[in-house]
This record gives C-alpha cells, structure tokens and sequence, in this order.
C-alpha cells in the first residue's frame, strides 16, 4: 500500500484518494461553494475522509502542523473528489483555498480531484468582484496589482481555471455542476460545453450567454428554488438527453444549513452557506462534505451529508438524505431564502 503526503502551506496529512481509469470508484465526495474559508473546506474535506489533519487551529490563522513522525494514513482507494466552484470572494482566503485544491490535483491527478467553474470565478476573471472582495482577501494576494496579474492571462489562477477546471463534469449516471444545466444547453455534448468554456477563458472572451446568463450552468437556480413544476420537468429532460441519473449543484445555499434531494433523488443540493462569512444565513459555516455511495458508475446505494461533531442544523454530524430501497426526501422552496444580489 502507498502512501502520500503534500503541503498546502500548512503541513497536511492526506488520504490518499488514488483511482486509476480501469479501476470503478467506490464513492464521490463532493464540497460546494466554499467562498474565501480554507478552514471550512479543510475540515469538510476532512469530514468526508479525504483530508487528515493532526492538529487543529485554536484561532483563525493558527496553521495545522502534523508532526513530521507521524504516519500517513491507508489508502482510500476508489474515491473521487469534486469541489464545485465559488472557492474565492467573501471570506479572506481565496487564493489559499485555490492552492489547497491545486495541490491535492497535483498529487492525485485528474481522475480523483474534479474542480468546476462557479460564477465567481467568472466573475473574478471579469474583474466585475468588487463588492465580494475583501481587503483581506487583497492583502493575501500581496495587493491589487498582484491580484489583478494572478487573474490575468498567464497568471496563477487564470492558469489554473484555463487548464483544470471543467464547466460541468460527469461520472457514469452523476453530473456535478455549479448551478444547474437547462434543456437549451442540450444541444451541445458535455465535452463540448467543457472545450467551449476553456476557450472563452483562454481568448477572454467571457461575456457570453454560456457564463453569464441566468439560465447559464453558472447562474440558474431553477433545480434549487422553483416548484416541483418548474424544477422537475425541465430536470428530467436534461437527464434524460444526457443519460445520467441526477445532477450535484451547489450556487444556492440553503436557509438550514442542510443539504437537500429533489425531484425523486435526481437533483442534489449540495450549497449550505459553508463559508463563516456567509453571515446572513443563521446556520452557516458548517463543513460539509456530501458522499455518494456507489454500487457501479450508474447505480448509487445512498448519499450521505457529513457536517462534522459542532453544528446547528438539527441533522447530527452525518444525515441520511437518499438510499436506493428507502426514497426520496423531498424538500420545498420556502426551504431557501429568495435569491438576490448578495447571494451570487
């Protein structure tokens, strides 16, 4: 058995989550919209059992420092990771948050760390974040010039988002995306959506209905906050053109702080406001790490939400939200707060 071990800026212990293409996953873990909060997606990356850390922060900024005599822990063959987009604005850490990901991809490849676009990243590359960037954020990046130039062309994080991020990502009957696919996109494969995004970032050529618009992967909201009419329909549309089961979106975060099933477990809403700075939802700032159970690459046996050991959402450290003999737990709007500026 192998072990790995990488540095985020903090020394961290990680679990190995080694795949290969000939070999089925066993289960994926994904984490939504993290906005600027390493802390938060370190511990949800741990809840889900990606990521070990040895010693825990006493106060925001304190580093975690496993001792270099400690032993890597096992293998966690068959598991894929995939973070789905909004890593930056709002809270102080963005650029940590993007090395953090970078690096678990660096040491585990393609096939087991996933990254999609959120509408913030778009918005970054545009230049249009003011009002969700704070000086913390700035500082971090070593000013507004040094900030600017690492989402230029040829910077770090334009680099990073031209090269390894995808739009939508699917594996076997699952697709994970920041917002949602609507029935207009299905005009246009997967990898053809990927390679359409890619470019516009790599020719700057954002401004585009596919990026930008409230039907856009990166803005809807229908799947989250419409009624099972005008959710569900349109859904089962998409899924059904594409052949895939369900669609993962994050980009709408839930009033609760729990994540929710739809449309008889074809849609999963994986958005609780993680971030400590998503202050205007009062159950916010929990890590959460959604897992996917696999039976095959089509075929689920239950989806589990892990919110770690200190919450306030009434669901325990780990809720139950769909298995494949017990049904769907269906969920409302009036479960979601009315979006509006703040909450892109």
């Amino acid at each position: 058995m192998t072990f790995h071990r990488i540095a985020v800026v903090a020394a961290l212990l990680v679990v190995s989550v080694a795949t290969s293409s000939s070999r089925p996953l066993k289960r994926i873990v994904a984490v939504a919209d993290v906005h600027g909060d390493r802390r938060n997606l370190m511990q949800a990356l741990e809840n889900g059992r990606v990521l070990v850390h040895k010693h825990g922060p006493e106060q925001e900024g304190v580093e975690w420092h496993p001792e270099a005599s400690d032993p890597a822990e096992p293998v966690m063959e068959g598991t894929q990771v995939v973070q789905l987009g909004d890593l930056v604005d709002r809270g102080p850490l963005g650029l940590q948050c993007y090395r953090l990901m970078q690096d678990l991809y660096v040491a585990e490849g393609a096939n087991e760390v996933v990254r999609v676009l959120g509408n913030h990243e778009v918005l970054n590359l545009l230049g249009m974040a003011g009002r969700y960037v704070t000086d913390e954020d700035v500082a971090e990046f070593g000013g507004e010039e040094a900030r600017r130039e690492s989402w230029s062309p040829g910077g770090e994080i334009w680099t990073i988002l031209k090269d390894h991020y995808e739009l939508v990502h699917v594996y076997g009957g699952h697709r994970f995306v920041h917002g949602g696919v609507m029935p207009a996109l299905t005009d246009r494969s997967i990898d053809e959506l990927n390679e359409q995004a890619s470019r516009m970032i790599k020719n700057g050529a954002l401004k585009n209905p596919l990026l930008l618009s409230e039907s856009s992967p990166l803005w809807s909201r229908v799947y989250a906050l419409g009624t099972d009419e005008e959710a569900c329909p349109p859904l089962l549309n998409v899924l059904r053109h594409y052949g895939v089961a369900r669609m993962v979106v994050g980009h709408t975060p839930s009033e609760d702080g729990r994540m929710k099933v739809r449309c008889g477990g074809r849609a999963i809403l994986a958005d609780v406001a993680l971030s400590r700075w998503m202050g205007r939802y009062p159950h916010h700032g929990h890590p959460a790490a959604l897992e996917m159970t696999l039976v095959n690459a089509t075929h689920l046996e239950k989806i589990e939400a892990h919110y770690g050991p200190e919450n306030d959402t009434g669901a325990g450290q780990h809720q139950l939200l769909w298995t494949n003999t017990d049904g769907l737990i269906e969920v409302g709007k009036d479960e979601f707060a009315d979006s509006d500026e703040d909450e892109l």
